[in-house]
């Protein structure tokens, strides 16, 4: 196996570890900031891990097509991304509108780790 893989998984390691510090945060913030039900953060929480398995079984399907270096590569950056869009929702002053944009995030989020 070849450094750069290694680099990789350690990285994809340490991304998919970062998902789980807003956990303690994110239901506090969505609950009394924004008004969001106990049962919706719920749901937006839960959907990262529903999206992520069922994504996982294709791309395990499709890994050997893409390639190992392009899916991880492509998993981090997408990861990276609906972070850093997860952190902007701060700035969502309607209701809907951060509820949506969660749930999209978060299963987005659940793809790239997948």
């Amino acid at each position: 196996m070849d450094c750069l893989i290694i680099w990789l998984m350690i990285v994809n390691l340490m991304s998919q570890s970062s998902f789980s510090l807003m956990a303690p945060f994110f239901p506090g913030m969505a609950k009394e900031e924004k008004a969001v039900s106990s049962t919706i953060v719920g749901l937006i929480m839960g959907s990262f891990s529903i999206s992520f398995v069922i994504v996982s079984f294709i791309v395990g399907m499709k890994i050997s097509k893409l390639g190992r270096r392009l899916v991880l590569f492509s998993g981090i950056i997408l990861q990276a991304l609906t972070m850093i869009g997860f952190g902007l929702t701060i700035w969502v002053n309607d209701k809907i509108l951060f509820i949506a944009i969660s749930f999209f995030l978060r299963l987005l989020g659940g793809v790239a780790c997948a």
